[in-house]
């Protein structure tokens, strides 16, 4: 059994890329506040290194992240919430300047599609899964989940999901917009590498300016992003939320 005092994301650099792994199995990468903490900070580390040119965003275990850890945010009050301007997941990896590439496999829920939303290309294992269940919590996305998914798949299939916790195949996901291509589970980590030093061979200068242009083709991302982050938060302070999630740390218990 992995201890929680060790590094929560693995870090690894050669020819220009760095590999972060999420490094939680045993929580099936479940976004704890510490993850997330640790996350945004080698992300900051590796935005000012101007040795690194391109990122892999990977997961350990049998999936690459299976959202918020809900027995973390179980403790959280709404003041603390807005305190803090809480999201429940990543904040920089949504305006990290340098291409990212997510290699993702098995559950990508939640937060977990809401960090490959956030990347540029998204490679998926053909046994991923995509999903926004945060509606079965009485809940909604904070990170993105409401402003990029409609970017990537367009309002209805966003509604679709986001209203009923509806899941993607990876196929679903690729005809969809979500993701970039498919791979066999056992090539996931080879090909994201490989496309990554590719890509890495370009000038820091172009690649950087490349991704800011891209960006640029949806405006007011910001301003919605800043209201889905607020009425996140609101959700702290109703009922149906708080019940469903000591409903949920209360069955993960008894699993145990």
């Amino acid at each position: 059994m992995r201890n929680e005092t060790q590094p929560r994301v693995g870090i690894s650099t050669q020819s220009g890329v760095a590999v972060m792994t999420l490094a939680r199995p045993q929580n099936l990468n479940a976004l704890s506040r510490a993850l997330t903490d640790e996350l945004d900070a080698n992300l900051l580390r590796l935005a000012a290194d101007e040795t690194v040119r391109v990122v892999v965003l990977q997961a350990d275990g049998k999936h690459f992240c299976a959202g918020a850890d809900i027995a973390d945010m179980s403790t959280m009050t709404y003041d603390e919430a807005t305190r803090t301007d809480f999201i429940g997941c990543s904040r920089e990896l949504g305006r990290f300047p340098k291409p990212v590439i997510a290699a993702v496999h098995g559950m990508v829920l939640g937060g977990g599609c809401e960090l490959a939303e956030m990347c540029d290309i998204v490679l998926a294992a053909d046994d991923a899964v995509f999903a926004h269940p945060e509606v079965t919590l009485n809940a909604m996305p904070g990170a993105g989940g409401t402003q990029r998914l409609p970017r990537a798949v367009g309002r209805h299939l966003a509604m679709d999901m986001l209203l009923t916790g509806r899941r993607l195949s990876a196929e679903e996901a690729r005809q969809a917009g979500l993701v970039s291509r498919i791979v066999s589970r056992d090539q996931l980590r080879s090909q994201a590498l490989a496309l990554a030093e590719e890509i890495a061979q370009r000038p820091l200068g172009l690649l950087t300016r490349m991704k800011q242009s891209v960006l640029r083709a949806h405006p007011g991302l910001d301003e919605g992003l800043a209201f889905e982050a607020s009425s996140f938060q609101a959700c702290f302070q109703e009922e149906p939320f708080l019940q469903a999630m000591q409903a949920f740390v209360k069955k993960q218990e008894a699993r145990r």
